[in-house]
């Protein structure tokens, strides 16, 4: 059986929920204020991505030495070690490809929270679209994780503000992401509805 979605209503404080007349199945919901909800959550977790970036992940103490980790020192680091290929992973996945993801949801949600249509849709679309398998930050956190419990014992470690910054980007990107209604920027490119 083929049925045509339903056109949602949304009053001011409620969420809808479009439900298949045959089973009752969630087919889509429509929640109140998605647009500046994941406008905010997405402004916040680029901020957060910044931080993560601009300032040293932790900082290791040994004996009177002390070395400070960024993002991109790690990468490097594996760079001149001849792991380039690991240099890049690093890189693609959790600096450019969340920075990606990020700018296009404001490039396509800023115009839309101030009541306008984007000027292109369909290729930052299909570019967040094929993105999103590759933003990888929770497996970035975990391998920070379990490196930190591994060199407790050999070496004082001080959490320096990007680690912070990256757990918490984690989190809003996460957020982000399951707020992110891409139905509305889809509905942009459909003709309006003809009220004859």
């Amino acid at each position: 059986m083929l049925i045509q979605a339903p056109q949602l209503q949304q009053a001011d404080n409620t969420n809808s929920t479009a439900l298949c007349p045959r089973c009752q199945a969630v087919l889509f919901k429509q929640i109140n204020h998605s647009v500046s909800r994941t406008l905010a959550l997405a402004i916040a977790a680029f901020v957060m991505l910044l931080l993560a970036n601009a300032f040293p992940i932790l900082t290791l103490q040994i004996g009177s030495e002390s070395i400070s980790c960024s993002i991109f020192g790690a990468a490097n680091t594996l760079y001149q070690q001849g792991m380039w290929y690991l240099s890049v992973i690093i890189i693609v996945t959790t600096i450019l490809t969340p920075a990606l993801q990020l700018l296009i949801l404001m490039y396509l949600l800023l115009p839309i929270a101030r009541g306008k249509r984007p000027q292109f849709i369909i290729l930052p679309m299909k570019v967040f679209n094929t993105l999103h398998p590759w933003s990888m930050i929770e497996v970035f956190m975990l391998g920070i994780l379990i490196s930190l419990s591994k060199l407790m014992g050999m070496a004082r470690i001080e959490p320096d503000i990007a680690l912070w910054s990256i757990a918490i980007l984690m989190l809003l990107l996460t957020a982000t992401l399951s707020t992110f209604n891409p139905k509305k920027i889809w509905q942009l490119l459909s003709p309006p509805p003809n009220n004859d």
